[in-house]
Order: structure tokens, then sequence, then C-alpha cells
């Protein structure tokens, strides 16, 4: 979708405009919020899909419109340490919404307090006022609106050419195809230099919404993919399911047939055949409980599934999948992952933060050895979804009034987890006591530089003793927050300078709020809080689990013996991976190997 050269020839404001002042080293971009790409953009597609309909009618399933950095609708650049947004569509896109947003040019200088502004004047951000934040990590809710409104206008610049486009080939279709698009990949672009504010892809709650978008994809996470890794999604996937569309998995899996020479084959390879077949079953092991979707993928076009056995192993397990197709999802895991896509507009244009706590998190909270559910914090809010047993509040640092009140109603009697800068930030201030109201916990505020690492303490009730106590985090946090002394709080774990980093307090309706105070945990830490709040836990071992009432996937991240805890009444019935198990009451074991995969049925064990 993005316009030919030609094009940018005979409109040359119409470009992007990167803070370097360089192009990209492959091709040229249409500003997202250039008018005139977005008019005629779409009459050339009209015409497009009436000639696909016209001809090829009856064959069409639906239309994948592409654009931006590698077709996946981020802006380009977005992995480089830059940031773009300074050619003259986007800078008078930016002033129309804010004007539309605030209601006048009046409340535009109010709001950034800049009493000098008419539309005209209304700039972007310089490079070097995103990279700065008042507090730290953190912006200021009021001083720093101006910079927080214009990371919210990226996403919507966005979002509106999305919109557009999927109309438009709905309207072009009599709403009898399928609209596919890439997007909202939150914990993969936590991960890019400038953070994910410059991404465009945090309006995900804004698209599932979307009446004319069916199907959102992406690649399975390029990050702990590979043999022995967890293959985590790189969006909520359950909020589009409970949003009523379609996740697709994009499997593009480095196998032993792909060229390591290249950039994409050095990315996670699988060396052999038992290898990519357990990594494969693991994918699908995952989608399956789901009732999602995926396709596998040669990214490159160089043979990457040109073996006869790689397609014996997918007809396996496409078999498998249908196999299951007659009964409806029916997953209620006990935990929950709970991310926020409107808090990365309050941060600082920097990746410290979120690579570390939103996206390479998922190694330890992905080998928790139960299965888990992912969902945008909207679906709380909105009434989509009830907080489960237990709940991991990941990067939620932005929470409004109205928010905290009704997660304040939701919390007693679960089990939540907190970590750093939870609640920090509400419209009005950037302060621990917005987290002391939320969590209940005492905070002494650090505004100096502090440590990221953590090690939580010995013989600490309730949590039994760690096999490792450290959690050694890279970089330093900015602001820091201590847990003051409190009779119902106790403490799980300190900052090397001995300040209490961890604790818990308990409430009267069997419920626990635990606060983190960095960036992230062990997995075995998170394994005893689950185990405390009373959480099916089908491994004692940090592996993946994944599965539902019926079906079970196990993917062995380490090895050796693997003891498989049962629900009350279950037996398990092989399905791949082995032939037999041997049962101990509700305890089964049985050893693997690294990256071994197994499938299991759940039956009912009473006659």
């Amino acid at each position: 979708m993005m316009a030919p050269a030609w094009w940018l020839d005979a409109h040359p404001d119409e470009e992007m405009v990167f803070s370097d002042g360089k192009t990209p080293h492959i091709g040229r971009y249409t500003s997202m919020a250039s008018e005139a790409w977005r008019k005629e953009s779409l009459e050339h597609l009209r015409v497009f899909v009436r000639h696909c309909e016209d001809h090829f009618g009856g064959r069409m399933i639906g239309y994948h419109p592409c654009g931006q950095h590698t077709g996946e609708w981020f802006y380009e650049r977005s992995w480089e340490d830059v940031t773009s947004g300074y050619e003259k569509p986007f800078r008078e896109g930016f002033a129309r919404w804010a004007l539309a947003k605030h209601g006048s040019i009046e409340s535009v200088r109010q709001a950034w307090n800049r009493p000098e502004l008419t539309p005209e004047t209304i700039t972007v951000p310089s490079s070097e006022e995103r990279r700065k934040a008042l507090h730290g990590f953190f912006r200021d809710p009021v001083q720093e609106r101006f910079l927080i409104d214009f990371h919210e206008y990226q996403q919507i610049a966005m979002a509106e050419a999305l919109e557009g486009i999927s109309k438009t080939i709905k309207e072009e279709t009599g709403r009898t195809r399928l609209v596919t698009l890439f997007y909202g990949y939150y914990f993969e672009i936590s991960g890019i230099p400038t953070g994910p504010q410059n991404s465009g892809h945090l309006a995900m709650n804004r698209l599932l919404k979307c009446p004319d978008i069916d199907i959102l994809c992406s690649p399975i996470s390029y990050q702990d993919r590979g043999s022995g890794g967890c293959g985590p999604f790189m969006t909520a996937v359950d909020s589009v399911s409970a949003a009523g569309k379609l996740w697709l998995n994009e499997d593009d899996t480095r196998t032993y047939l792909t060229p390591e020479s290249t950039f994409v084959g050095a990315i996670h390879p699988v060396k052999d055949l038992q290898s990519l077949e357990w990594v494969h079953q693991r994918n699908v092991g995952r989608i399956l409980p789901r009732r999602m979707a995926c396709w596998f993928m040669d990214l490159a076009n160089e043979g990457w599934l040109n073996d006869p056995a790689i397609w014996d192993n997918i007809g396996r397990l496409k078999k498998i999948y249908e196999s299951f197709l007659n009964q409806p999802a029916s997953r209620q895991p006990e935990v929950a992952v709970i991310i926020d896509e409107h808090s990365p507009l309050f941060l600082a244009d920097t990746w410290h933060l979120t690579r570390l706590l939103n996206s390479l998190f998922r190694d330890q909270y992905g080998r928790i050895g139960a299965d888990f559910s992912l969902h945008y914090l909207n679906d709380v809010l909105e009434d989509r979804y009830e907080l489960p047993k237990v709940s991991l509040f990941i990067g939620c640092h932005f929470l409004s009034q109205k928010a905290r009140t009704r997660l304040k109603s939701e919390m007693p009697g679960k089990t939540t987890v907190w970590f750093y800068g939870s609640g920090c930030l509400d419209e009005k201030s950037a302060d621990a006591k917005n987290m002391e109201s939320l969590l209940g916990f005492s905070f002494k505020e650090h505004q100096e530089e502090g440590p990221a690492s953590l090690e939580f303490l010995a013989e600490t009730a309730p949590l039994p003793t760690l096999q490792d106590r450290s959690c050694n985090l890279e970089g330093t946090l900015q602001p820091w927050w201590s847990i003051q002394p409190q009779a119902d709080v106790i403490p799980l774990g300190q900052f090397g300078n001995g300040e209490t980093a961890a604790a818990v307090r308990f409430d009267d309706k069997g419920g626990a709020v635990y606060s983190i105070g960095s960036l992230g945990c062990p997995s075995e830490l998170l394994r005893n809080i689950l185990a405390h709040a009373g959480v099916q836990l089908h491994l004692e071992s940090p592996d993946c689990v994944s599965g539902d009432g019926s079906f079970l996937s196990i993917h062995a991240c380490t090895a050796g013996e693997k003891i498989l805890h049962l629900p009350p009444g279950k037996k398990l019935a092989p399905i791949l991976g082995r032939e037999t198990v041997e049962h101990a009451g509700q305890e089964v074991r049985f050893s693997m190997v690294p990256g071994e995969n197994c499938y299991f049925g759940l039956i009912d064990s009473r006659p």
C-alpha cells in the first residue's frame, strides 16, 4: 500500500522525514498522515479489489494489505535509533488532531502550557525533546502533555489509515471477504530503541473495535522461539478472541534448510528434523487450545520447508487440530498476564524499561509450568474479562482514577503481582502516592538512579526458599522505590543497598498483593506465588505448558524428569510424542530432553 517512487517524485512533501535526515536503505515511504496518499491509495485499492473480484471472485478468501516497515504497519526505521514524523503532512495531521481532541486552540494552549501557539505553529517534538522526561523514565502527565499527545497521535495516524483501507475492501466486496492486518506487536516493539510509543502499534484496542477488520496477525516472536524456547506471541492474543476476531500466527521458523549465512537465517535456526518437528508441535500446541490460526512460511523463498518429512509432521498436526475443532475453545486459565498499551505514551523515548519488563520478561513467565491468558487492561476495564485467581500486571504505569477504582474493587480475594512503577502515574501526577493508593504499601521514592537487580530473602514466608535468590538485571532504574515497614507487609527481597524491593500484603478474603520493584523476576518465584495462591501447576520445572480442559502440550526447556500434576478426576491420554504414561494417583513422571514436545488428552479418570 505504500506509494511507488514515481508518486513520491511527484509529491515530494508527502514522504517520511527522519531525525537524521536520511532515507531508508530500501525504498522510500509515504507519510501515514498524508491526505493525498490516503485518498489516492484507496482509489487504486478499489480498482485492484474490483479486478480481483471480477476475475477471481470464486477463489478469493480475503485481502491482506501491507505497508510501512517490512509491510507490518509499524513506522519505517523503528528498529534504528532515530525518530520520525518530521514531514509536513504529519505536522498538519497532528495539529488537526490536537485541535479536535482539545476542542479549540485555547484549550491546546492551556493543555500544553504554550500560550503563544496558533494552529499554524503547532510542531512535532524534536528527537531531543522525546528522549527526555521529567521523572526519569516517566513523563509528567500535566507538564509534558505535548509529548504525550504527540505519541498518542502517532498511533492514531496509523490506525486511521488502516481503518480506511479495511473499510474500502469491505465496501468493494460487499462485506463477503476477510480483511487481515499485521498489527499489535506490543511485546516485540517494546524492544525498539526509542520505545514502543514510536511504533504506531499502540492502537490495538481501537482496531479490535473496528467492524471492518477480521484477522490480526504477526510472526511468532523472534525472542525465545528456538528449540527449547517458549515461542511467545507478539500480542495479548486473548484480547483478540474476546473482541470476536481471529489471531493468526505466522510460523516462519528457520529450519535446518535455511541458509545461516543470511540475516534472516541467523535468527534461532532449528538444526535438525526432530527438533523442527518439536518446534512446530509446540507452536501448534499454543494455538490449538485457543482455536487460533497459523500459516507456515518460507520467509525468504529459499526452500526452508522443502522436505516431505516436514510436511508429514505438519499433516499430523493438522489432523490433530481438526479433531478438536468440533469443540469450542474452553480455556479458563487461573493465571493472566495483563498489559497496557496506553502507558508507554507516558515514557521517555528509550527502550531500557520496556525492553526488559514488557519484552524479555516473557522468558520467565513463559516457564511457570502452567497455562496463562494474555489480555490488554482494557478487557478488564470494559467488562470483557474478569481477573482470574492470579494476575501479573506488566507495564501498567498509567492508571486513571476510574481505572484504579475498578481494579481495587476486583482485587480483594485475588492474587495480583505488580512490577516496577505500577500505577505511579494518574491524570495529574507522577507520584509514589499513586502507587500507595493502588497497592496499599508505603513507598519511599528515590529520584537518583538506582539498582535494577535484587535478591530475594531466604526462608521468608509465605514463599519456600528459592534455589537461586538473585535476580540480576542490566542497567539502572530512575526513579526507584523502596517499600517501607508496615505491620501487614512481609518483605520478600531487597536491592543491593539493603532497601526492601519486593513484598507481599494479604487481605482478609484470602487474596494477596505482591509488589516487585524491578523489571521482572525469576520463573521460580512466580511458581511459588502461584502455588501459594492455589493455582493448578502442571509442572514444577521451568517448562512451557499450554492447554485447556481436554488438551495439554508440554515443551521441555530443560532436561530431566518431569513431574506432571493432573487436576482431580483427570488422567492423561497420549496423543503425540509418547505412546504410554504411568500414573501414580494424580501424578505422572517421565523424562524429556530439551526441545522435546508432547501432546496429551485430558480425560475423565472415573469409570
